[in-house]
């Protein structure tokens, strides 16, 4: 069995052929593809179209984070029963405990007076450099109202930074963004360049107010803990978590944020922030529910191979007990899990 992970990987920002031959890879050692939780498409080109189709096609099961996503592969696609839309695999992670007992609370947490925020560099933004200047501008009109208005502590932090190896580093962009905020408010902003696991991470989100997060994983992880988020999107998978946990109306879209909106928006989330809290941790609790209900999905597919392994054994007997004592086979019975780490991926 092969089980891809995406994230989001197969959208034509990107090139796609390496993940094509990847799938072609599959085929000639008869591996159908599973696709666990991700966002993809839209998919426009008539190539990519082409060699995706008998691709989605060959798989027993897609599993897709939205119904956008469902929507982009709806034509390409036979059987539309495979294809399920369930929450993204990270709201598994959440502290449901801790968010009820929130939810149950009759008196918000006590403030810790910190913020923290989530950048990336995105080289596809709309208007090029000029849109990724007003994002980063965006930014610092957020920093600077946090601390100056809000009397807040902020920490720039992300689930992409920290790995030598990876082609990304969102510490560079926060520390950009720092050089150039007025000494009085720098003075109350650090950048955390180091790397976090996923756990330190989200011990680490506990201890602020709320987080502004770009990166959707920050999100995510930063909700699992009963932290609310006030989001930036820049792609569609970022907007459409958004309207499930009910804060869409206050989402930031790096496309088209300016200060002026960044100023309004923050201003409504930080004064409404119970209610915001309220409504996107009782979201939580239902795309939890929702991520864990992929095992559900899963499972007939495993059982099935798991059988078919069995029956292998069986048949093989003596012959392929030897065959594993020489180590002269092929690894036709084993799963292998896929992992796109491929340049404009998040890390989770």
């Amino acid at each position: 069995m092969v089980v891809t992970t995406g994230g989001t990987y197969l959208v034509e920002n990107y090139n796609l052929e390496r993940r094509l031959n990847q799938f072609r890879l599959d085929a000639v050692f008869g591996k159908d593809p599973v696709f666990f939780t991700q966002s993809l498409g839209p998919f426009d080109k008539s190539y990519n179209r082409q060699e995706l189709g008998p691709i989605f096609d060959r798989s027993p099961l897609i599993l897709l984070r939205d119904e956008r996503s469902r929507t982009h592969i709806r034509d390409l696609v036979k059987d539309l029963g495979k294809c399920h839309v369930v929450a993204d695999a990270v709201f598994a992670l959440a502290d449901t405990d801790r968010i009820r007992k929130r939810l149950a609370s009759s008196q918000p947490p006590a403030s810790t007076g910190r913020v923290a925020i989530s950048v990336r560099h995105w080289n596809y933004v709309s208007d090029g450099e000029g849109g990724m200047r007003r994002y980063l501008d965006s930014i610092r009109e957020i920093a600077t109202i946090l601390v100056r208005d809000l009397g807040k502590e902020v920490t720039f932090v992300s689930t992409c930074q920290g790995v030598p190896e990876y082609a990304h580093d969102d510490s560079k962009t926060a520390q950009a963004i720092v050089a150039e905020l007025d000494p009085e408010i720098a003075s109350h902003v650090t950048v955390d360049a180091s790397f976090h696991t996923p756990d330190q991470l989200m011990a680490l989100v506990k201890g602020f107010d709320f987080v502004v997060a770009t990166r959707m994983h920050m999100m995510i992880m930063s909700l699992c803990v009963g932290t609310p988020v006030l989001p930036i999107a820049y792609e569609f998978k970022t907007k459409e978590v958004a309207k499930r946990i009910g804060v869409d109306d206050v989402l930031l879209d790096i496309d088209t944020v300016t200060p002026e909106e960044a100023r309004e928006k923050l201003g409504r989330f930080a004064g409404n922030l119970d209610r915001y809290r309220k409504t996107s941790l009782q979201a939580v609790l239902e795309e939890h529910a929702s991520a864990m209900s992929a095992t559900n999905l899963l499972a007939p597919l495993i059982a099935g191979r798991s059988a078919d392994i069995a029956r292998g054994v069986g048949q093989g007997g003596e012959q392929g007990a030897s065959r594993l004592r020489d180590g002269k086979h092929e690894n036709e019975t084993d799963a292998v899990v896929e992992g796109k780490r491929q340049k404009d991926r998040e890390q989770v």
